[in-house]
């Protein structure tokens, strides 16, 4: 029975470990994803290089604003490779006036 036992904890833990190397994708991680990789591939912008930090920097600025994240991704998209434009897609988010 201890045999059953510990054969039982060894697979409950690798299973725990294997579930924990999940990346766990949030509502805005393909949005996110396109744009990073916009910014980063065809505007090469400085700070973008890769998506490492992009993607969850993005999600998080997203998921701030909330229901006016679709508007600031908009901003965002339209913005093009303008560097001004963002920053003021930026400002306005932060002042409601998007």
């Amino acid at each position: 029975m201890p045999r059953i036992t510990l054969s039982l904890l060894l697979l409950l833990a690798g299973l725990g470990l294997a579930l924990a190397g999940c990346e766990q994708k949030g509502p805005w991680y393909d949005a996110c994803s396109s744009l990073c990789s916009e910014l980063a591939g065809h505007c090469e912008l400085p700070g973008y290089e890769g998506s490492g930090a992009c993607i969850p920097n993005c999600e998080e600025e997203l998921d701030e604003y909330g229901s006016d994240g679709d508007d600031l991704l908009d901003c965002y998209e339209d913005a093009g490779c303008s560097t001004m434009d963002l920053i003021e897609c930026k400002r306005l988010a932060q002042t409601d006036s998007l």
